[in-house]
C-alpha cells in the first residue's frame, strides 16, 4: 500500500469570549460578579477577564509534523501584578489543538511537565 500526504502550513486565530459566554462561563467577565480571590490574595479591588483567544498553527513537511498552539486569558482592572511574575506549569495539564472548524485535531495530557 502507497500513502501520500501532501506538505502543509495551517493556522487558525479566534476569540473565545462569546463561545465561553453561550457555554454559560459569564461571571468571569462581569466586574461585579468575578471571583479571582483565590489566585490574588495580594491584589485590591475587581479583577476580570478583558480578553480571552486562541491560535494554533500545524505544519506537514518532509520532516514531519510540528503543532504549536496557545490560548490567551488577559485580565483587566487591578490584575497588573507589581514587578515580575514567575508562571511555571508544574501540574498535570490538557492541551488541544483544533482546526479552522473547531474541531479538535491534536490532543492530549502532560501528566509529568517536569519530565519524571
Amino acid at each position: 500500500m502507497n500513502k501520500s500526504i501532501p506538505k502543509f502550513d495551517v493556522s487558525a486565530q479566534f476569540e473565545l469570549e462569546d463561545g465561553l459566554k453561550a457555554l454559560g462561563i459569564t461571571d468571569v467577565f462581569d466586574p461585579v460578579r468575578a471571583d479571582f480571590t483565590p489566585m490574588t490574595t495580594s491584589v485590591n479591588g475587581p479583577i476580570t477577564l478583558d480578553q480571552a483567544s486562541h491560535a494554533a498553527r500545524v505544519v506537514i513537511d518532509e520532516e514531519g509534523c510540528t503543532a504549536a498552539a496557545f490560548t490567551v486569558m488577559a485580565p483587566a482592572g487591578n490584575a497588573a501584578p507589581d514587578g515580575e511574575v514567575d508562571f511555571v506549569l508544574d501540574r498535570p495539564f490538557l492541551f488541544c489543538v483544533t482546526g479552522d472548524s473547531g474541531l479538535p485535531l491534536f490532543g492530549g495530557v502532560v501528566n509529568y511537565p517536569g519530565g519524571n
